[in-house]
């Protein structure tokens, strides 16, 4: 769509991201549906939107985006079945509740996070490059094994 902001698109903007596509009509846009969720099938596409995401949802060049925001995109993004950690990693950052903010850092590398946990955390290597949020909420994940 080449939209400038988040959450806004101009009139312009809209019919150049519908002409692009070749949707000049609701129909049209209806049945090319299909193909625009395969894109989301193709892990190189996929990494490539999830950066792109996070770039576009900054707020005049800021080197992070808010929280809220953050988990948003998540939501819309991810799922169970391609980041089986998401919901319990949503529910740790509004219980640890001193997290606002989500830089590109630990953006950028919660996919790779979220496929590398091992299912054993205690074979989970703390000396790791991880951003700290993540070793945080590996600590959540243990304490919480404890109390089951």
């Amino acid at each position: 769509m080449d939209a400038l902001q988040m959450g806004y698109f101009e009139y312009d903007e809209w019919i150049k991201g519908m002409k692009k596509m070749g949707t000049d009509t609701l129909d049209k846009l209806k049945q090319k549906l299909p193909e625009l969720e395969n894109y989301l099938l193709d892990p190189v596409f996929f990494k490539n939107l999830y950066k792109y995401a996070y770039n576009f949802a900054r707020i005049d060049n800021q080197k992070y985006i808010d929280l809220e925001v953050a988990i948003g995109l998540w939501n819309i993004l991810l799922n169970e079945e391609n980041c089986p950690i998401i919901n319990s990693f949503i529910e740790f950052l509004h219980i640890k509740q001193t997290v606002k903010v989500i830089n590109k850092d630990q953006w950028s590398n919660f996919l790779e996070f979220s496929h590398n946990i091992p299912s054993d955390l205690n074979t989970y290597d703390e000396a790791g490059a991880w951003p700290v949020l993540f070793d945080e909420y590996i600590l959540y994940l243990k304490e919480y094994q404890q109390h089951i």
